[in-house]
């Protein structure tokens, strides 16, 4: 077996485009522009949601990234807890400094 030495000198790249890489061919993705609440008032935020071709019903959110929480993935139909959640465990294979959270939550209401 062969020494590897890893120095880690790469960049990374974030989880966001990790996930559109990754996603399977039936997902879409949208990314949604709007204002963080805090201190940064008036930053520019993009979120991105996911959204499946096999939903029964149109524009259901399966699931978003809010870019102010980069490493946490926030699951709103319970059926693709397990596609995300795979997603978040090879994310953490390719960049194991970091921990990806999967929450599963109500859409909220617009």
């Amino acid at each position: 077996m062969p020494n590897i030495i890893d120095l880690d000198d790469t960049e990374r790249e974030d989880l966001v485009t990790f996930i559109r890489k990754h996603l399977p061919k039936e997902w879409y993705f949208n990314e949604v522009e709007g204002k963080v609440k805090g201190l940064f008032k008036d930053k520019p935020v993009v979120a991105v949601e996911y959204f499946s071709d096999n939903q029964d019903e149109e524009d259901d959110k399966a699931a978003g990234i809010d870019l102010s929480q980069p490493y946490t993935i926030n699951v709103f139909d319970r059926s693709f807890l397990e596609d995300f959640t795979k997603l978040a465990e090879k994310y953490e294979r390719y960049n194991p400094s970091v921990t990806v959270t999967v929450i599963v939550k109500k859409p909220e209401a617009e």
